[in-house]
């Protein structure tokens, strides 16, 4: 009941919503004290079985999935010597991997978490690699700052132009189910009980709603490419 009313609240106040979504963010980021979740996007897995896989190494290799949806979002564009910017980074796992194999002239994570700025200072030591605490409807950023703007499921902006839009639904739902088994030991060891179910809904396994609704089709996981329009100078 009360999980209703705050969904009820949530979906009618913006900023109430925003305030869950933050106290529950710092919990979760405070839950993970052996620093074992560096990643927590839903993840992308490709449908065809022979198609080929991007190459990580041994400690990668669990995050494959978090990591590919990374490579699916940014292979529209080359990074290499730009001044990038990820808002909503997280902890961070998804800022290092760009920085350090897609070789960028600078990348910012910025997140409202300061709890996650604070680990991610403290866990990556990178040239060119830096954290910012920053909230995604106010960007700490100046007109023209940045070459690249990287986000993945916390981002609202306007006066962009889609260039491309794809549907990868099937593609996340596919990664979910891959991955279901390490997130649901990850919550059996992180979580205490009374936050067990919320933290599963939240990383989206199997037998959850939001989980539920990728499956049928009834919520859309779609992916952008965003150009800014040029003004005219008159």
């Amino acid at each position: 009941m009360l999980k209703l009313t705050f969904d009820a609240v949530a979906r009618v106040s913006p900023s109430f919503r925003r305030f869950l979504m933050r106290s529950w963010y710092e919990t979760l980021v405070m839950l993970d004290r052996e620093r074992d979740i560096t990643f927590m996007n839903y993840g992308y897995a490709g449908l065809d079985p022979d198609a080929s896989e991007i190459t990580l190494n041994d400690r990668e290799q669990v995050n494959r999935y978090c990591i590919q949806l990374y490579h699916h979002v940014v292979a529209a564009i080359d990074l290499s010597g730009k001044d990038v910017v990820e808002v909503g980074s997280g902890r961070g796992g998804g800022a290092f991997h760009i920085t350090r194999y897609l070789k960028p002239r600078s990348m910012v994570g910025i997140d409202f978490s300061r709890k996650a700025i604070e680990f991610c200072r403290k866990y990556y030591s990178i040239d060119g690699l830096s954290f910012t605490q920053g909230d995604a409807e106010n960007l700490p950023l100046g007109d023209g700052s940045v070459d690249a703007v990287i986000n993945l499921e916390s981002f609202k902006d306007s006066g962009l132009r889609v260039v491309r839009e794809n549907d990868i639904t099937l593609n996340v739902v596919r990664a979910l189910e891959l991955d279901n088994d390490r997130k649901e030991r990850l919550i059996a060891q992180k979580c205490p009980k009374i936050l067990k179910r919320a933290t599963q809904e939240f990383a989206a396994v199997k037998g959850t709603r939001t989980y539920e609704t990728f499956k049928s089709g009834h919520s859309r996981y779609l992916s952008f490419v965003l150009h800014k329009e040029q003004r005219a100078i008159t």
